[in-house]
């Protein structure tokens, strides 16, 4: 990804590789960056939508199967309804 999905800003800064340490569904390394316009973190070469069932367990709640848009406020709010604070926890120690 050249430019960012939020603010289509093209300053990017990558900040560092890492294997799917929480499902474990392949062995490929992400390039995770951040835009420098509006601090947005994200995957440089994301799975198109037709692929992320490969990477998503179907338990997953950031994936939906069939919607094509990611919304990850929803699923935060869902997080928090079910009580998981585990979940965001596990991000935030690893970033």
């Amino acid at each position: 990804m050249d430019a960012c999905a939020l603010c289509g800003g093209r300053d990017l800064e990558d900040l560092f590789s890492q294997t799917d340490f929480v499902y474990h569904t392949t062995d490929e390394t992400f390039l995770h960056a951040r835009c420098r316009g509006c601090g947005l973190m994200f995957i440089r070469k994301r799975p198109t939508p037709a692929a992320m069932g490969r990477y998503y367990p179907s338990s997953c709640i950031f994936y939906r199967p069939g919607k094509e848009v990611f919304s990850f406020l929803p699923a935060c709010r869902e997080l928090a309804e079910r009580n998981q604070g585990d979940d965001l926890d596990l991000v935030a120690r690893k970033r």
